[in-house]
């Protein structure tokens, strides 16, 4: 399948998440300088890493499947920002070293209640018992991976549990914020924005 949206063409590999609502919720509510150095976990197409790229920032993007990596790689390559990005395959945040630095983390993880029926669930949005899983794997790596003043930015539904993200963000001392809404036929999607909290004098 093949996406053309405004300065971008974005090809979907079969098996790649395509990007859907949530996608473009994101994308629509994403305000960058250019110059920032960008972290995009779940990558997928490379939708996300690609636009920032193209407002002139340095991308790093992640994914779990090697086939999205790939496909990410090869956007970029069209898109002629291959330069300004760099995709890896790996685990949620797990290889990137301590003190990285990133100014924005950027993040539409799979967000949907598992069933708990396998023939059912979808890797590509299944999103653990409650709709966590990732989001929670990323909070507990936040701290080494985000600059003093840097911000992350995650999307959200009203089918996950929202409230208990909410509250681990609080405990790991990290301010948040829903920042824009949008319904959908089935659920809300909710842009979380999250900044260090800042350290007392």
């Amino acid at each position: 399948m093949k996406l053309v949206l405004d300065d971008m063409v974005i090809y979907v590999w079969e098996g790649v998440y395509p990007p859907s609502d949530d996608t473009f919720f994101l994308l629509d509510n994403l305000d960058l300088s250019g110059g920032e150095r960008v972290l995009d976990v779940g990558t997928g197409t490379g939708i996300l890493a690609i636009r920032c790229a193209l407002k002139g920032c340095y991308v790093v993007g992640l994914d779990v499947s090697r086939k999205a990596v790939r496909n990410a790689k090869f956007n970029a390559k069209i898109n002629d920002v291959d330069h300004l990005t760099c995709f890896l395959c790996c685990d949620a945040t797990t290889p990137l070293r301590d003190g990285c630095d990133f100014d924005v983390v950027v993040m539409n993880p799979p967000y949907l209640p598992s069933t708990g029926d396998p023939r059912i669930d979808e890797p590509l949005w299944d999103g653990g018992l409650d709709g966590t899983s990732l989001i929670a794997r990323v909070i507990d790596d936040l701290g080494r991976l985000l600059s003093e003043n840097g911000t992350l930015y995650f999307v959200a539904s009203s089918l996950s549990d929202l409230a208990k993200i909410m509250s681990k963000l609080e405990v790991a001392n990290f301010d948040s914020a829903i920042v824009a809404k949008r319904r959908l036929w089935f659920e809300e999607l909710f842009l979380i924005e999250v900044k260090k909290c800042p350290t007392s004098g």
